[in-house]
């Protein structure tokens, strides 16, 4: 089944928070010392993957139609999350680290006979939050390392699109169009 990215969306919001809802300690007892948690914190994904595609003189290949925005598939850790990636942008293709602690793909299928990797590590951060009301935990997701068909990517390069809210990891592929 194929999902739209407005979905992928949703998913990924659903599944952390029913993780942090279910990771979190909200026992009224004090564990070694430390406060009981009472609620949960949601840490929505906090960085995006914009990966543009262009040609050797830097013209944007999905932008002038070289590559169609709706025949794109996309599959994570093998399966496939939508039916197009034409939805999120009309000249960049938009991801979001999802997945597992540890090592996960996405394989990013531009044609029927063109597929780029996009590989990446990451864990997640238990993370404490005090307000009038007590303490908040959750868990938010750390990117420790991002490839592009096997090309490490520069992480410390990221542009931030608001104050603690997202930051972009700006991915430009060249692709030969000879």
């Amino acid at each position: 089944m194929y999902l739209t990215i407005k979905n992928i969306m949703k998913a990924i919001f659903t599944l952390l928070v029913l993780y942090t809802l279910f990771s979190c300690n909200n026992d009224d007892r004090v564990i070694e010392e430390e406060e009981a948690c009472v609620g949960i914190v949601d840490f929505a994904p906090s960085t995006v993957f914009l990966i543009e595609l262009v040609d050797e003189n830097g013209t944007n290949l999905i932008e002038n139609g070289s590559y169609a925005d709706d025949q794109f598939r996309l599959q994570l850790n093998g399966s496939y999350w939508n039916d197009g990636l034409g939805e999120s942008d009309e000249k960049f293709i938009r991801l979001y680290p999802a997945g597992s602690a540890g090592d996960n793909r996405y394989l990013i299928h531009l044609s029927e006979s063109e597929t780029d990797t996009l590989d990446y590590n990451i864990s997640f951060l238990e993370v404490r939050s005090r307000s009038d009301s007590g303490l908040f935990c959750g868990e938010k997701i750390v990117l420790n390392s991002v490839s592009y068909n096997q090309i490490a990517v520069d992480t410390t390069k990221v542009e931030q699109v608001s104050p603690n809210l997202i930051s972009v990891i700006p991915i430009t592929v060249v692709k030969d169009t000879n």
